[in-house]
């Protein structure tokens, strides 16, 4: 039996994994909409990175807190590294967006 924190914290997990393919969807499409002017590009992306950060923090958050609160087996934490760590190119590739987008609207 789960408690409530142990449901919330895997719950957003879960919810973060689904939403971060939206965002970097959303800012892929972004990249090709031809009729937004660089600024108006440059606030959704800086926008798009943001909401990255903030989903890459909260999943560390949630690692950390779910380290501190049970005895899991290296393999369990091994993965929830991984899976935290595998989010960070997401977090790099808006680098590349932007740098692509920018050049693109040059």
């Amino acid at each position: 039996m789960t408690t409530v924190n142990e449901d919330i914290a895997l719950g957003l997990l879960t919810s973060v994994a689904f939403v971060l393919a939206s965002v970097i969807t959303l800012a892929w499409r972004m990249r090709a909409a031809g009729n937004l002017s660089w600024r108006m590009r440059q606030v959704g992306l800086l926008l798009t990175g943001g909401s990255i950060a903030s989903f890459l923090a909260a999943e560390f958050v949630i690692a950390y807190w779910l380290f501190g609160q049970f005895a899991l087996a290296p393999t369990v934490q091994s993965s929830l590294l991984l899976a935290v760590a595998a989010l960070t190119p997401f977090f790099l590739f808006m680098f590349v967006v932007y740098r692509e987008t920018k050049n693109k609207a040059n």
